[in-house]
């Protein structure tokens, strides 16, 4: 029944087309549509061409639409599309040529264009292959060129920057032969000169001394910032174990010294008493106290072993009154020295000493030794054994210790550290006789008028010298005390209180600067030949002077009113004088050395197996000392410190330069490290150092010497000694002598 209702539905419409046998079988109306199919479908794919057609004929112009209905305007039709396509395709393959045409004419019209570009683009318009390839290779060939020329100016460009020498020899002379060779070689000797430069870098001494002083800057933030931290520690440990009672015991303490004043009055035992009681309370939160003897006394309640540790400091200045800091204490460490002055107890009676130590100490051991003639010091000597001698001296310079030193240390000799530059002071000075000086009694006391007024305006000479800018100052009088008085007055009227006070310029006898210092020290002899004082030779005496001459640190004046044939050879003024006249420091004694034969043996020695000559520890050391010694230098190797030992010392009339040498042994960074801490001691105390490493000296070994004098030249080491005693002068450039022998 749905084939005969489509069937239906296809004859109706085909009906207006055809006639269908509608009445005929199923099978015979099938056939008949199906030969109706195909010319179906081929008129409807024509009809869809012939809109495909129609669409392409709007679009160009050229092309009419056919009569359908001719099949030569048909014909003509397709004949004209095909051309169409051939042309489009043709357009087509001259675009690339066309372009390329437009781009060379473009480049030709262009200033400087180079001829092949013209060869190029007649090669493209004629279609000639064979040209173009050839022009292209030519092209290629200059493109090479061009590389090559650019990076030829890139390389000259880094020789400018680095090698310029190189680069001018290079532009005088590119067509040598030579170059070739040269060129073969470049790399390495390019490694070589870097090599070089690096070890210039290396070597500088500008360098150096720039890590140097950052170094030392570096040190001196950390010391300044671990006191800041000690401080701020230590305060915290105090603070934080404080409670309330011991600090308000702490502070009553305060105010009971502060009401026993000068220790006079009608209620100062009430007053320490309660010093004494507060302290008990509060004494364990305090870690350390520090106070004069008498304050001790005052304020402590003395029980046995109350402290840890006593440190008595500057114990040749006090006496028996000390004894009781043993008893208080459960350890001492005394400090002194016995060829300092000791107290003098004046107004008290030897006898009444001496009976009161019969009567209450005759049990006790070394009982003898307690009395006026003793000072603390002596007590410590005998009681306690294996005392530790202090024999660095780190206050004076050279020259002032020296009087000391001959004084009273002739067996045991203090070793000055500090030492002296080329812009020093002149340590030791001697004023001018002073003519018709005269001593007068004033108050029982001598006074030398003329000597004290010759010393003050020195005083005020030297504030206004630059020299002297920063500087303190101190006056000991040699004979009592009125001398220092007279001076006093003269100074306050000189220079006022102001400047007195900036240079903390205090005037008196020796006792008054015991355990103190200054930069400058005036000394006055006091005696004038006009009158006839006792000679100073006794032990005490020794004291007074040992200490007067060695209270400055920079410099110490002699003012003095006698000439030495005027004074007692035996007596300490005549030997202040002599010395001060002609103040000496002794050089080290040079080794024995046969420096001929030290020559020949560094020239011929096998260095990595012949035995190395006393006292020195490489080759490297040996080749620097010949250096100096064969200019007429005096240095001693291996010049000993104390426990410390430099290289090689240069000594001059007036200075030292210490010698480092640095060979290629390396002894660790602790090694290291230990060596520059004991410099570094030694240039905090005046001595100048300088290094020379073994890497330098070889490489550039007349730059390095040249360098070396530079120094020595600039420190003033001018004076050249040889065996014989001979002494020359510098002459222009230090070109003094060539051979010692």
């Amino acid at each position: 029944i749905e084939v005969a209702d489509r069937l239906d539905t296809l004859a109706k419409h085909w009906s207006q087309h055809t006639d269908i046998p509608r009445k005929a079988p199923l099978s015979i109306q099938l056939a008949e549509y199906e030969s109706l199919y195909e010319p179906l479908t081929r008129a409807l794919e024509l009809h869809e061409s012939a809109m495909e057609l129609r669409e392409i004929t709007a679009e160009n112009p050229e092309i009419f639409e056919p009569h359908w209905h001719d099949i030569e305007s048909i014909r003509h039709a397709r004949t004209m599309l095909i051309a169409n396509d051939v042309e489009a395709y043709m357009m087509q393959a001259q675009h690339p040529f066309n372009q390329m045409e437009k781009k060379l004419l473009e480049l030709t019209f262009q200033e400087q264009s180079h001829p092949i570009l013209e060869r190029l683009l007649q090669a493209v318009r004629n279609r000639d292959q064979k040209q173009y390839h050839a022009e292209l290779k030519n092209l290629h060939t200059f493109y090479k060129l061009r590389e090559d020329f650019d990076r030829r100016n890139v390389l000259l460009n880094k020789l400018m920057d680095t090698a310029p020498k190189l680069l001018k020899a290079i532009l005088l002379s590119y067509n040598d032969s030579e170059w070739d060779e040269k060129m073969i070689r470049f790399g390495a000797a390019w490694n070589w000169a870097c090599a070089e430069a690096w070890l210039e870098r290396t070597r500088s001494q500008q360098d150096q001394e720039r890590l140097e002083l950052e170094y030392e800057t570096a040190q001196q933030v950390i010391r300044e910032l671990l006191t800041k931290l000690t401080t701020v520690e230590a305060w915290d440990h105090c603070f934080s174990r404080m409670t309330e009672h011991e600090r308000q015991h702490l502070l009553a303490w305060t105010k009971a010294v502060q009401r026993i004043g000068k220790g006079k009055g009608k209620y100062v035992n009430q007053h320490r008493k309660a010093a004494q009681e507060h302290l008990e309370e509060c004494r364990s939160v305090i870690p350390a106290w520090i106070m004069p003897i008498y304050r001790v006394a005052e304020t402590v309640r003395p029980l046995p072993e109350m402290f840890d540790v006593a440190i008595i400091d500057e114990a040749s200045q006090s006496g028996p009154e000390a004894l009781f800091l043993m008893y208080i204490a459960k350890q001492v460490v005394v400090v002194g020295d016995n060829n300092q002055i000791s107290p003098d107890y004046v107004g008290i009676s030897r006898e009444d000493v001496d009976g009161l130590r019969q009567k209450y100490l005759s049990d006790i051991p070394h009982h003898d030794i307690v009395g006026v003639d003793n000072s603390f010091f002596d007590q410590a000597e005998v009681r306690f054994g294996h005392p530790i001698r202090l024999r660095e001296h780190f206050r004076c310079m050279p020259e002032i210790i020296e009087f000391s030193n001959r004084l009273c240390y002739q067996t045991e000799p203090l070793i000055p550290l500090r030492q002296f530059g080329h812009s020093r002071l002149q340590p030791v000075v001697a004023s001018e006789y002073i003519h018709k000086a005269f001593t007068q009694d004033n108050g029982g006391k001598l006074v030398n008028p003329l000597e004290a007024e010759a010393l003050a305006g020195k005083i005020k000479d030297c504030c206004e010298n630059p020299d002297y800018d920063g500087k303190t100052f101190g006056v000991i009088s040699l004979q009592g005390t009125a001398q220092a008085r007279y001076i006093e007055k003269l100074l306050i009227n000189l220079l006022g209180e102001e400047e007195i006070e900036k240079r903390n310029l205090v005037c008196g006898d020796a006792y008054a600067f015991q355990g103190d210092e200054r930069d400058v020290m005036f000394l006055s002899m006091v005696k004038a030949p006009d009158r006839r004082i006792g000679v100073l030779s006794s032990p005490r005496d020794e004291r007074r002077f040992n200490v007067a001459v060695s209270r400055a640190r920079d410099q110490v004046w002699l003012f003095h009113s006698v000439k030495p044939e005027e004074l007692n050879s035996s007596g300490l003024r005549y030997r202040l004088l002599k010395y001060f006249k002609n103040p000496e420091v002794p050089l080290a004694k040079p080794e024995n050395f046969d420096v001929e034969k030290l020559r020949r043996l560094a020239a011929a020695a096998n260095r990595e197996e012949s035995p190395l000559p006393n006292p020195f520890e490489s080759w490297f050391e040996i080749d620097i000392f010949l250096q100096l010694r064969s200019r007429g230098f005096r240095v001693t190797p291996k010049f000993a410190i104390d426990e410390h030992t430099i290289d090689l010392v240069v000594e001059g009339a007036h200075t030292r330069l210490a010698i480092e040498c640095y060979g290629p042994a390396w002894n660790g960074v602790d090694g290291f490290e230990k060596e520059l801490a004991r410099q570094r001691l030694l240039e905090r105390c005046g001595w100048q150092f300088w290094r020379i490493r073994s890497s330098e000296y070889y490489r550039y070994p007349e730059r390095t010497v040249e360098q070396l004098l530079a120094k020595l030249q600039q420190m003033g080491i001018a004076s050249i000694t040889l065996e014989n005693g001979t002494v020359y002068k510098k002459k222009e450039g230090l070109e003094i002598l060539t051979e010692m022998n």
